[in-house]
Formats: C-alpha cells, structure tokens, sequence
C-alpha cells in the first residue's frame, strides 16, 4: 500500500446509489450528512443504476471520478449484502476519497498501491443502526465526517483486502478482430462497451477510420464521431464522451431496436 495518504477535503461529496428517486432514501442520507455536515455540498452522480448491479456501479464510478475536484469524497452504496459480515471499506486515490461495501464496487477506480482501509464502523454510525439501510446509518455519517478533514488513517485499520470484480476487457480473436462485450445501457437505451478509446488506438493507430463495427453480427459500418451522423431509426458506432465505444440509434433506443442488454458481443475490424 502506498504511503502517500494526503487527502485535503473540499466539502464536495458525491453519490452514487441504486436507490432511485421515487423512495425517500437519498433524501434521507443527504439529511444526514448535512445533520453532520451543514455546509457539504451534495452532488448526485447517479441512484438510477439497476438494483443490486455492483458491477454497472463500477463501471460508472469509473467513468465519472476523474472530471471532479482533488478532495471530493464519493459514497457508492450499491450493496446486495448489506447487513451482513461484509466491510465498510474506503481508498484514496490522486487525491479523492472513495468509500463502499468491500464487494468490488470501487475496485475499478483503487489501484492495489493506493491507500485503503477498513472503516471503524461503530465509531461512525448513528447510534440505531439497522440492518438493511446502511447508506444512512453508517456511509452518510462518516462520509460527512471524512469530508469535513476527519484523518482517514484514524477513520479504520489498513484493507488486508479490497475485494474485486471481473472487469471485461477486449481481446483479439483468431480472426483478427478486437472481441468486446456490451457493459451497460445508459437512459437513452445507447449500449456502452468494454472497448476504449485506447483500445481501439491500440487496434487501429490514432485513426478509427480504417475501422469497422459490428454488434451481434449485426454490421454496424464505421465508426462516427456524432449521433447526427446516423440515418434516422439506424445503429451507429461511436466513441461516448466517458471514451468507451457506444453502439446508439439516431432517435431511437439501440437496446430496443436490436433487442440487445448488456453481455451482446461486439466486434471492431479493420476495414480491408
């Protein structure tokens, strides 16, 4: 583990939840922290990822971490086993704090040389802790004390273990194609994949015009660099503004045109 630990709070703390909005419960974890933390400014990330889908949580923490703030703290709370034996864990990394149920939510942003610990759970909760609202009793009150300068060596022990998830990566097949997989759908029903903008400069130089998509076995054509490029109702290939290839339909939904979810397979060629 690395010992540089420096972490200066900026009061920013974002959230990311599968909470949605139609219940109370991010309401309720705001009203904690700001009971802990008047002058914390709160930014939702995202509460619309799929319940219980730790993996699509890392993916978009992912994603959205380094457009913030060195000194935001983000709360990602997408727990499937909370009230169980499973660790209240947070890392730092270039700056930011992350915090989370040790199940691989925040193993896509903590490298293994940054700094992470267990959280001292009693010291932090409110004094009625349940057994199944933990982003209120438990990551509200001590992402608030973190964001107010709580040091967060003193917060817990040192991780033996941060838990990880299966992270998709693209591969190249035997017919010479850059193999990938559909991660997740975004509300506009565009499907976001494992393939990179790295990727596809790894596979194809720093042009992706000598390139060709196709999803499902389904030919996709070139890569474009806006929706406005796609005929109407049409598939089309592009490169999202997180740098991740995106199959999306010009006016319409890519899941529900090609009847497609996350898992579809998708192919980059080189054109010959």
């Amino acid at each position: 583990m690395s010992s540089n630990i420096e972490f200066k709070p900026n009061g920013i703390i974002a959230l990311l939840t599968d909470f949605g909005v139609r219940d109370p419960f991010v309401g309720v974890m705001k009203g904690v922290i700001l009971a802990h933390f008047p002058h914390a400014r709160l930014i939702d990330l995202t509460h619309e990822i799929e319940p219980q889908d730790v993996q699509a949580a890392a993916f978009a923490l992912q994603g959205a971490w380094r457009y913030f703030a060195e000194g935001t703290v983000f709360v990602a709370v997408v727990d499937p086993g909370v009230g169980s034996t499973r660790q209240v864990v947070y890392g730092i990394r270039e700056g930011r704090l992350f915090i989370g149920p040790n199940n691989g939510i925040l193993s896509y942003v903590l490298r293994a040389d940054d700094p992470t610990w267990r959280l001292h759970v009693d010291k932090f909760s409110l004094p009625d802790r349940s057994f199944t609202f933990h982003g209120r009793d438990i990551f509200a009150p001590a992402a608030a004390k973190l964001a107010q300068g709580y040091p967060p060596e003193f917060a817990g022990d040192a991780l033996e273990h941060l838990q990880s998830i299966d992270r998709p990566k693209p591969k190249l097949d035997r017919d010479g194609s850059l193999l990938g997989e559909v991660v997740s759908m975004d509300r506009f029903g565009n499907l976001i994949t494992t393939i990179a903008r790295e990727d596809l400069r790894a596979f194809g130089g720093s042009s992706t015009d000598g390139l060709v998509v196709s999803i499902a076995k389904r030919n996709v054509g070139i890569i474009r660099h806006t929706y406005a490029e796609g005929l109407p109702g049409e598939p089309l290939a592009l490169v999202n503004s997180l740098g991740h290839l995106e199959i999306a339909v010009r006016d319409g939904n890519a899941s529900k045109t090609l009847s497609l979810a996350r898992g579809a397979e998708i192919r980059v060629h080189r054109r010959s």
